[in-house]
């Protein structure tokens, strides 16, 4: 029997780093319309559902025909609430409202808008397929920013973060690391319900490009983001 992928899109209102970053527009359109738009060109996905706190995000997401069938509690759009809390939410919510059981649950957050419908059912299908594990993560290889680059301070000297005594200073001797994008979770509903987090600690992995993997935080990453889509559009 096919299993039931609910997608959920989370999108509060506050944002500390990036005001009203959820609706921001990239190339004239808010960051929660591409993941909208993108969820409803996956063929995997059964049905999809925005939780959000703000009656603003709410309308935005109606306007794109996405349903918003609640609006999350306040406790669960601070900027401490756990991720879990809120998927969870949204997921109990559903299935209580359209009475039936997911069975997958896959996660799309509005900050990552490089997206693409095979990025979402690539992901989907990857966890369908492999299924020994309850959650799947997204990554991409970390080349640059590679963790053998990388130094903490103790007392004004810099300190590697993995011991460089026995390490090559050719890139290419480097075991891969690779680093999750948060571009697509997918999870079971044992996970959502039980799990302390959207992922288990050892999930599966499935490969996005650096070039669509930016996540926005900040000013500057949206900057980024709207070189990244401009030029991959002009292709």
């Amino acid at each position: 029997m096919k299993p039931f992928n609910l997608g959920v899109i989370p999108a509060r209102g506050g944002s500390k780093g990036l005001k009203n970053k959820n609706i921001l527009k990239l190339n004239g359109i808010p960051l929660i319309s591409h993941a909208i738009r993108v969820a409803n060109d996956s063929k995997f996905l059964d049905d999809i559902v925005v939780t959000t706190d703000s009656q603003e995000i709410a309308k935005v997401a109606q306007n794109e025909n996405a349903s918003v069938p609640f609006i999350r509690p306040k406790k669960l759009a601070t900027d401490t609430s756990p991720m879990i809390d809120t998927v969870r939410h949204a997921v109990s919510e559903y299935e209580k409202l359209s009475n039936s059981i997911v069975d997958n649950v896959v996660l799309l957050q509005p900050t990552t808008p490089l997206r693409t419908k095979d990025d979402i059912d690539g992901s989907i299908k990857t966890f369908i397929n492999q299924r020994n594990s309850e959650s799947l993560i997204t990554y991409n290889i970390v080349n640059s920013h590679h963790p053998n680059y990388m130094y903490h301070k103790e007392n004004g000297i810099m300190v590697p973060i993995i011991s460089q005594s026995s390490k090559s200073d050719r890139r290419q001797d480097y075991v891969p690391a690779l680093i999750r994008n948060g571009v697509v979770y997918v999870s079971s509903r044992t996970q959502i319900m039980n799990g302390p987090k959207v992922y288990n600690n050892r999930p599966i992995g499935y490969e996005i490009p650096a070039i669509r993997s930016c996540n926005i935080d900040s000013e500057e990453d949206f900057f980024f983001a709207e070189f990244i889509y401009d030029r991959l559009n002009k292709k």
